[in-house]
């Protein structure tokens, strides 16, 4: 049986959730407990987490960001539909995520 939207919701925040306490235990300065925070949950969207697949991050900008951006001389973000996803950014956040030494 396929689990429901908010069923997954409710995983991904309660895994969200974990993060934030382990990370407010830290005895590490703010901007690192910060950092790994942030780690955490781009490891639970790129499924790298054992209890969540991974998940779908793409754009989803406003019909008229388009037309507004091109106005300006600008690149615009790609749209995406629930059928074809063009910018899926999901896979190597965590990795990509520069952490201070």
């Amino acid at each position: 049986m396929e689990k429901t939207m908010e069923e997954v919701r409710e995983e991904f925040l309660d895994e969200v959730r974990q993060v934030i306490d382990y990370w407010s235990n830290s005895t590490l300065d703010i901007k690192k407990a910060c950092e790994g925070i942030a780690f955490g949950i781009l490891v639970i969207l790129d499924g790298e987490n054992a209890s969540m697949p991974s998940f779908i991050v793409a754009p989803d900008p406003d019909a008229g960001d388009r037309e507004y951006f091109s106005t300006q001389n600008r690149k615009y973000y790609p749209d995406n539909t629930d059928t074809n996803v063009k910018c899926d950014i999901a896979g190597d956040l965590h990795n990509r995520l520069r952490m201070t030494a």
